[in-house]
């Protein structure tokens, strides 16, 4: 009876927390209009004349795009030389916590992602907190999917550059959650300056967001404060994390230049919608976006693939895209413009399935989310070899 009784009660758990998720966030104010932009047409044409180092592709993500950027290295490590993760947490949080009632089961996935994995709906699971993953757990997941086939050799992430930041006041995914992740790539790489884990100031602690230096948007809107969780989850921290990570993951020939972006480049829609067949099932937007520094039509250049976390996608309102501050205001453009860094934000939309349009990281998408079967896995690494070229990144 103990049995049946609490996979009623884990039934009933996950439709509430279910309905959680689609209230439990600060929602968004009107935004800026996206500007800047070419005809969807012409971008085939243009990534036809650039040269991208296959050998300097990287990725970044804030929460669940910091889940999914993590989970993208893993399964694609032979594609990328390099990772940096916000307030994101490790592979396969959700199939490796413990049922606090039952501690030799498994809680179910979108109860993990909820309570444990973050905090969405709490984190507690029927009045008992959830233990986080160990990072042993972890790399032994890591071990079993490669050894089945579904992901790269884990071995590839030795020699990657991995830039990790987590701010101690973050409520939505709890700092213990990033410590996993660090642990993780601790005993990944292997070059003693590779893992840069960032450090807040103390007297400045931070929430859940993407740090920033300014105090206002370009739009004149105010970020909120380094300790506030609120929408556009752009913080005003003191410091760009952006510019830090761009700048570790390419220590070579980065130049510490603030510029204008659009004095430097140009942002252009990117046609998703041939890389998947059903929008609905991957929770895919039928519109990405490239950034495209004027100096990579006639130099090489390299590759940065960020990755929105959840509500920060663009998302038509009446026929006009008003989300665009992680576009615009996260730092991406302002530091790639004078460094020869492409910029691709793929972009995520809402689903009934997945109501904030998040990155699957527990597994909505279908069985093989996390793995290069993934849905959203496969669209986007298919997007990458054709903004790259597809003879060029195998």
């Amino acid at each position: 009876m103990r049995i049946k009784t609490n996979c009623i009660e884990a039934i009933k758990f996950t439709l509430i927390a279910a309905l959680a998720t689609l209230h439990s966030a600060p929602s968004l104010a009107d935004q800026d209009i996206i500007e800047h932009s070419i005809s969807a047409s012409a971008a085939p044409n243009v990534f036809a004349r650039l040269s991208i180092d296959p050998a300097a592709i990287t990725v970044s993500g804030l929460s669940s795009g910091g889940f999914f950027a993590h989970q993208f290295h893993i399964a694609y490590s032979h594609r990328l030389s390099g990772a940096a993760i916000v307030a994101g947490g490790p592979f396969g949080c959700v199939d490796i916590i413990p049922n606090p009632f039952m501690p030799w089961t498994q809680l179910g996935s979108l109860a993990a992602a909820v309570v444990a994995c973050t905090h969405t709906a709490g984190d507690r699971f029927w009045g008992l907190r959830p233990n986080p993953p160990q990072a042993s757990h972890v790399a032994d997941l890591v071990a079993e999917v490669f050894l089945a086939g579904q992901i790269d050799d884990p071995d590839h992430l030795k020699n990657d550059r991995v830039w990790l930041f987590h701010g101690s006041m973050d409520g939505v995914v709890s700092p213990r959650i990033g410590s996993v992740l660090a642990e993780l790539y601790q005993g990944f790489i292997l070059g003693h300056d590779a893992l840069a884990i960032m450090s807040e100031d103390p007297d400045q602690p931070a929430n859940h967001g993407m740090p920033i230096a300014r105090s206002e948007f370009d739009s004149g809107l105010p970020a909120p404060e380094c300790d506030v969780y609120s929408a556009p989850y752009i913080i005003n921290c003191g410091f760009d994390a952006t510019k830090l990570f761009l700048a570790h993951l390419y220590q070579e020939k980065f130049a510490d230049t603030y510029a204008d972006p659009y004095d430097m480049g140009s942002l252009l829609p990117f046609d998703q919608s041939p890389f998947f067949e059903n929008g609905a099932e991957a929770s895919l937007a039928d519109t990405g976006y490239v950034y495209l520094p004027h100096d990579c039509l006639s130099n090489d250049c390299r590759l940065h693939v960020a990755f929105h976390g959840c509500q920060q996608s663009v998302q038509p309102v009446n026929g006009i895209a008003t989300r665009d501050e992680f576009l615009h205001e996260a730092g991406y453009t302002q530091w790639a413009g004078g460094n020869r860094i492409v910029v691709f934000f793929p972009q995520v939309m809402a689903t009934p399935s997945n109501p904030r349009g998040c990155w699957d990281f527990w597994g909505f998408t279908g069985p093989q989310w996390r793995t290069r079967d993934g849905l959203q896995m496969q669209a986007v690494a298919a997007m990458i070899d054709a903004i790259v070229g597809d003879d060029r990144n195998q």
